[in-house]
């Protein structure tokens, strides 16, 4: 298989790295909190997902709960998806996908509307 194939072959998931190598430098080296956020002066479903996943680095599962509850969901549901993909199972990949953007809506939608909560909060 020539190396044109093989990018093709993979081409969501360089763009997925690829995004997040933006991502990592926005926050890090630019210092934007969220870019979803910089460009557009609104939060997205995934905000705090950053600081829950250094919470949980830290093992305080309180603060992660406070930064996003759905990485709780997230952080076993991520390996399944990324197998899923790999071995092409698109029928499951997208069945993951899709429950995935729904728990993020929801717990958004929850936190937004519901708890007030000063994560989602304008700067």
């Amino acid at each position: 298989m020539s190396l044109k194939e093989k990018i093709r072959q993979y081409q969501d998931l360089i763009l997925a790295v690829v995004v997040l190598a933006v991502y990592v430098h926005l926050s890090f080296v630019v210092t934007v909190k969220c870019p979803v956020r910089w460009l557009t002066g609104i939060s997205c479903p995934s905000c705090g997902l950053s600081r829950a996943v250094f919470a949980l680095c830290k093992l305080d599962f309180a603060a992660a709960w406070a930064a996003n509850p759905a990485i709780f969901y997230l952080i076993p549901v991520a390996p399944v998806l990324l197998i899923a993909y790999l071995r092409k199972a698109k029928k499951l990949t997208n069945v993951l996908l899709w429950i995935t953007a729904g728990v993020l809506i929801a717990v958004y939608l929850y936190r937004l509307l519901v708890l007030h909560s000063p994560v989602l909060e304008a700067d």
